[in-house]
């Protein structure tokens, strides 16, 4: 009733298909119904035809690796599961029972012990996007059924159009329904270019267009009878030719008409004319046929610039509208101007004379100025083109033949020209030259012109300018006790303690110096080779690697029978500390042995060391390899991973400083196997692979060299 079609695994979990909404998505008009008792599926399609699906042996032919036997004669009842192993079960008397939630056969012997046995773990899914009902048998290995495709390819459709009756008819079945304006809507419709269509949107499927065939070339649609249809010409009337063209050299004003080989030509235009009312409207007139006229007042005023004209300074503005013209008229007063203006007088003087035109309202003035006319008074004298100074500030100046080397000087009251002398007795405030370094004779004091400053240069007075031997030991400061004679900060000689000496020393590149005391010891800030006895030992610094050159590099390292490792390898810790260490971390090693599961019954079982990030799902699996090798080597020292009295932890690097390898699969198990950066590995087992307990693989773990990378 429900259309509700519900599978119990052999874990007891329900599992239901909507097969309504299966088949609606295909067709309506098929059945699927289920027989819980019987085992089968029942699917009708669209012919009626009925299929049978016996689950019970679909799920049979797909599960064969399980053998239950029942011995009479020992009364024992033997189940093979899929892993070969052989379960017996001695009856003895007792009871068997079978519970099918839970897919198991329990028997109860006389004493009430019961003893349960699961069978087989399947399990049947439905994807009702895909239409695909998929079957997985206890190997993991799943068959689908393509219920869509089932469907389709069982199912026939008829669809007939009577009237306004559309039937359908599936699988022999009909239905029917009455197609009226209100159920059917589309935006498709008719149209045409030829044809005069109503109402034609909306009122088709698809959009349909309406053309009048064309018949052959020459005729004529006529209508005979109750339709339309094409004649030639000639059964009509005999047959007619015209042609129409321009005549030429008449710009297409005249046309030619030939009817029948009978021509007649007529001006399309006699005359054009344009006029313009009062009122501003353009007329046409063609062949004496006017037409309204077009109104170009608003086109005129939309297009003028306003301007207004205002009254000013000694102007007035008047206008004058006429029609559509106004006049202005802007007066200008020339009285008012001439009462304005200002008045001006240009005569004429000593050696200028002014030449005056007149023109209209306009005069002209032209001052004209003769130098030789013109006497000069004060200093400078004479005409003024020929000037002469006879005096400076009102002081005669007495210049008679004057020499080279003269200079004017005033004496007497006036300025004569003469050679200059200086006596210096006449030299008053005279200045001083002084010297710090230099001993001065004579009047030094009053000896310049200006003070000037005599000293002897610093370092000016070097070695080559004393005399060699002259410089003796009572030349040179006394001392204190344990002094000696340095150059200061301000390169000066001075004397200092003989301890303050080894303040200058410094100490770098390997030695520490404290106080005056350098010991080995320090950064280093080149590269640095110590030599022992023709043995180089190079310590570099932080830019280039450190070097140990002469070393036997033919012998491994060596061990001892009773003393165990006698040879260390020197290793840098994190902390930059330098250790030696009996052994070394390995480049690369095996992981540690595992069985591949190639079942979610193999990944599940006790003991199988399943991990977080282990999966397997329809046939592909996925193992976290490094989840693996951690709890492998994490936890020894335990019951079922024991280990020798007081042994450590095994190592464990970080997934990040791993490369991870597959060397080898058993290629026909196996259909791809792929290892992500972080460990974790998954393969697809081929379908039909025969595999009993798992598999194998060779894994390799590589140590990177560097963790970053």
């Amino acid at each position: 009733a429900t259309g509700i079609a519900t599978y119990t695994n052999e874990e007891g979990t329900p599992q239901t298909l909507d097969l309504k909404g299966i088949v609606k998505n295909f067709e309506t008009l098929t059945t699927v119904s289920v027989d819980n008792t019987a085992g089968t599926l029942t699917y009708v399609d669209e012919k009626g035809a009925e299929t049978v699906l016996k689950l019970g042996d679909f799920v049979k032919a797909q599960e064969t690796l399980t053998v239950l036997g029942y011995d009479k004669a020992t009364n024992t009842l033997s189940y093979k599961d899929e892993k070969g192993v052989l379960n017996t079960i001695e009856l003895g008397t007792g009871v068997i029972s079978y519970d099918e939630k839970t897919n198991t056969i329990t028997y109860t012997d006389a004493k009430g012990v019961s003893t349960p046995l699961v069978l087989n773990e399947t399990s049947l899914v439905y994807n009702d996007k895909t239409n695909v009902l998929t079957y997985t048998n206890s190997k993991g290995t799943p068959q689908t059924v393509d219920l869509g495709a089932l469907v389709s390819t069982n199912t026939t459709n008829e669809l007939k159009l009577q009237g306004s009756s559309l039937t359908s008819t599936v699988n022999g079945k009909s239905s029917t329904v009455t197609l009226t304006e209100e159920s059917l809507t589309s935006t498709k419709g008719v149209t045409s270019t030829s044809i005069a269509v109503g109402n034609g949107g909306g009122s088709t499927l698809k959009d349909v267009t309406l053309e009048i065939k064309p018949g052959e070339n020459g005729q004529v649609m006529v209508t005979k009878g109750d339709k339309s249809t094409w004649v030639n010409q000639s059964e009509i009337v005999p047959t007619t030719t015209h042609t129409l063209v321009k005549k030429a050299n008449t710009n297409g004003n005249t046309v030619i008409s030939k009817v029948n080989d009978v021509s007649a030509e007529i001006d399309l235009v006699d005359n054009v004319a344009n006029s313009l009312t009062a009122d501003n409207k353009l007329i046409t007139t063609v062949n004496g046929k006017s037409g309204g006229g077009i109104d170009l007042t608003p086109a005129i005023q939309s297009g003028q610039k306003t301007v207004t004209l205002t009254n000013g300074v000694n102007t007035a503005v008047t206008q004058n509208v006429v029609a559509n013209n106004t006049e202005y008229k802007v007066n200008v007063s020339d009285d008012a101007i001439q009462a304005a203006q200002k008045t001006a007088v240009v005569a004429a003087g000593s050696g200028v004379t002014v030449d005056k035109v007149s023109d209209g309202n306009v005069t002209t003035y032209t001052v004209n100025a003769n130098p030789a006319s013109i006497a000069l008074g004060g200093d400078v004298t004479g005409n003024a083109d020929n000037t002469t100074i006879s005096k400076i500030q009102g002081k005669v100046v007495e210049a008679t033949n004057p020499v080279a080397g003269n200079v004017l000087v005033f004496e007497n009251g006036k300025w004569v020209t003469k050679t200059p002398t200086v006596d210096v007795t006449n030299v008053t405030s005279g200045k001083a030259l002084s010297s710090t370094d230099l001993d001065l004779s004579g009047e030094s004091n009053t000896a310049l012109l200006k003070a000037v400053t005599a000293n002897i240069k610093t370092g000016a007075v070097t070695s080559d300018k004393i005399l060699d031997g002259t410089i003796k030991p009572i030349d040179i400061a006394d001392a204190g006790a344990n002094q000696v004679l340095v150059t200061g900060a301000n390169s000066k000689p001075t004397w200092i303690d003989q301890s303050a000496l080894g303040n200058t020393v410094t100490a770098d590149n390997g030695l520490t110096k404290t106080t005056n005391n350098i010991q080995l010891g320090g950064k280093l800030l080149k590269e640095t080779t110590i030599t022992q006895e023709g043995k180089k030992l190079e310590i570099a610094t932080a830019a280039s690697q450190f070097v140990i050159s002469g070393l036997d590099k033919k012998k491994v390292q060596a061990t001892d029978k009773n003393a165990g490792i006698t040879d260390r390898l020197l290793a840098v810790g994190n902390d930059n500390v330098v250790k030696a260490l009996k052994a070394a971390m390995p480049k690369f090693f095996y992981m540690p042995s595992i069985i591949i599961p190639t079942s979610l019954e193999q990944l599940n079982a006790p003991g199988a060391g399943k991990v977080t990030g282990d999966a397997f799902n329809n046939g592909t699996g996925t193992l976290n390899l490094y989840g693996r090798y951690v709890a492998q080597f994490g936890t020894t020292g335990t019951v079922l991973q024991p280990s020798s009295p007081g042994a450590p932890v095994l190592p464990v690097l970080p997934a990040g400083e791993l490369h991870y390898y597959v060397t080898w699969f058993d290629q026909t198990v196996f259909e791809t196997v792929a290892i992500d950066a972080n460990g974790v590995m998954t393969y697809k087992v081929k379908s039909g692979a025969d595999i009993t307990v798992g598999s194998f693989m060779n894994i390799i773990f590589a140590v990177k060299e560097d963790p970053a990378n």
